[in-house]
């Protein structure tokens, strides 16, 4: 009979990877996000350190900022449970896709949505 704690410490570690390459998509979403502010930037020329402009950079602003606010609690409510639940990663799976259509749903106009 396997020892309980190595196969415990070995299911833990699979839970632990998973979580990781949930971490990678969500941190390179944030960039895309970075980077779709700086081309808006550009576009309705908005230099830093403003932050209001064109209403269209204002909502792609606002819904790059809403992102970031909630990375770090994502992050660590991702890993916290993925200590305990195997659900976890794909809980966060749906979390990145779910990030992706509120961006793009809070950059459109009002009357697009």
């Amino acid at each position: 009979m396997p020892n309980s704690s190595a196969a415990c410490r070995k299911l833990l570690s699979v839970y632990c990877l998973l979580n990781c390459v949930i971490r990678e998509p969500l941190f390179l979403l944030t960039g895309h996000f970075a980077w779709l502010v700086g081309k808006s930037r550009m576009k309705h020329k908005v230099m830093p350190p403003a932050v209001t402009g064109a209403p269209e950079f204002d909502r792609t602003f606002r819904a790059q900022q809403n992102c970031v606010e909630f990375y770090p609690i994502f992050l660590t409510v991702l890993w916290t449970a993925g200590w305990f639940f195997n659900q976890a990663s794909f809980l966060g799976v749906l979390y990145v896709f779910a990030r992706y259509k509120y961006f793009h749903g809070y950059a459109q106009s009002v009357k697009g949505r």
